[in-house]
């Protein structure tokens, strides 16, 4: 929940406005059922006609605890058994374009086990996972292979720094201290077992997740396999003038150690050693399904320029070390609606009626409860049921009305309040959401 409130915070600073939260369950990959509560199992069957599965372990080594096998693969099988008992009709499989593993030449969207041979644990996995996926009997299964996810386009944003990055991040620590502009970087390559010609495949993740949304939202573009590729692939040659240009800036000759960079290549290997197989020529991944698909919307170019500056943002973040933290979260609502009862005593809306609740911002989320005779109650985590009336108010607005700064009847006036669906007389959800302001205001001045 913090890592979500950490991300959705960084997009409303950049958007400069509040944005919905989405529920976030409790669950574990590893247990039957993922471990979910009855009550969120509950939700889950009345809410979830599509499904996203993006999760993974990205080790490639098998580790004391058994990943990546136990995530990827037992995990995938237990989310597939859950939602077969929830019988839902649509799964989106995040895959990988290196469920290819050692193959050259050119790999088609519709192949998947064709006999080639894999890298590592984190491929096995992953093709494992791809086959109980395809043989799950979900009506509609839609899978994405992303190639090597690199930072946004436009600003190098990233929250991961694998992969592409794991090079730079080595050379970084030896930035200050030795005149990398200066230096013949090849060497670096030939630690590798590269010459400098051969060509990765590097995507960056607002074209990944921009193609992904288009394809879920587009029905008719369901039941296909996409390979989130480029066709220009990248060549790791020109990585290395990339890390000179950027690394070179950084040099304090205050700092600078009087080694040189061949004694540090066995520090630099370990490093990397990880991604041993990765640092060889890519197979040339088909693009037939993600260009028929969104012919509009073409993979942005990864020119040297782009590489310097998804480099320079990474050194610029520490490469995401330490970690950024989000602040501490109280969940308010969750905790204000657990603990109060909302009065509204002459609330003319039929007992029982499920409505809707959806606060935007921060500890935002959705409630579902009833309006009665005695007001607003069985108030409980979840999106209430389809063409269900719905109140739509943002935290700010929330504390503005709590403060006296607003009345309800002027957010809802000025659009800070909106009310969907049928069912929802006025005056009955004005006093319903001046209690639920109050004592929120309340709650927040007692905390």
């Amino acid at each position: 929940m913090d890592r979500i409130e950490m991300i959705m915070s960084r997009w409303e600073r950049e958007a400069g406005r509040s944005l919905p939260r989405p529920i976030v369950m409790e669950g574990d990959l590893s247990l039957p059922g993922l471990g979910l509560s009855p009550a969120n199992r509950s939700i889950l069957r009345e809410q979830s006609p599509r499904v996203i599965h993006s999760a993974a372990s990205l080790e490639f080594r098998d580790t004391e605890d058994g990943e990546p096998t136990r995530t990827n693969l037992q995990g995938t099988l237990h989310l597939l058994e859950l939602f077969g008992d929830l019988q839902v009709p649509e799964l989106h499989h995040i895959s990988t374009a290196y469920v290819a593993g050692m193959r050259s030449g050119r790999v088609f969207e519709n192949e998947l086990d064709v006999g080639q041979t894999l890298c590592n644990s984190y491929e096995i996995s992953k093709v494992a996972a791809e086959k109980l996926v395809r043989a799950s009997g979900i009506p509609s299964i839609t899978v994405y292979r992303p190639s090597i996810i690199v930072g946004d386009s436009q600003t190098g944003y990233t929250t991961t720094y694998h992969g592409f990055y794991a090079p730079f991040r080595a050379t970084h620590l030896m930035a200050t201290r030795l005149d990398l502009g200066e230096l013949d970087l090849s060497v670096l390559l030939s630690a590798l077992g590269l010459r400098g010609q051969e060509c990765k495949n590097f995507v960056p993740v607002d074209w990944c997740s921009a193609a992904l949304v288009r394809i879920f939202d587009e029905p008719d573009l369901h039941g296909a396999t996409y390979h989130l590729t480029t066709p220009e692939p990248f060549p790791v040659g020109k990585l290395i003038d990339a890390g000179r240009e950027v690394f070179g800036e950084m040099f304090d000759p205050a700092q600078a150690l009087d080694v040189r960079l061949e004694d540090l290549l066995p520090y630099f290997r370990e490093q990397l050693q990880t991604y041993e197989e990765y640092w060889r020529h890519d197979p040339d991944f088909d693009r037939t399904n993600i260009e028929a698909a969104l012919p509009d919307l073409p993979c942005p170019k990864l020119d040297a320029e782009r590489v310097n500056m998804l480099v320079r943002a990474a050194a610029q973040a520490n490469f995401g070390w330490p970690p950024e933290r989000s602040r501490p979260t109280p969940q308010r609502f969750s905790r204000l609606f657990a603990v109060n009862g909302f009065q509204a005593s002459d609330a003319q809306v039929t007992a029982g009626e499920e409505v809707g609740l959806q606060i935007t911002g921060v500890d935002g989320g959705w409630w579902r409860g009833q309006f009665c005779d005695v007001g607003f109650t069985n108030v409980r985590p979840g999106v209430p049921p389809q063409n269900a009336p719905l109140i739509r108010i943002s935290a700010a607005t929330i504390d503005s009305i709590g403060r006296g700064e607003v009345s309800v009847r002027d957010a809802l006036l000025t659009g800070r309040i909106v009310m969907l669906g049928p069912n929802l007389p006025l005056e009955a959800a004005i006093r319903v959401i001046h209690s639920i302001t109050t004592a929120a205001h309340e709650h927040l001045i007692h905390h």
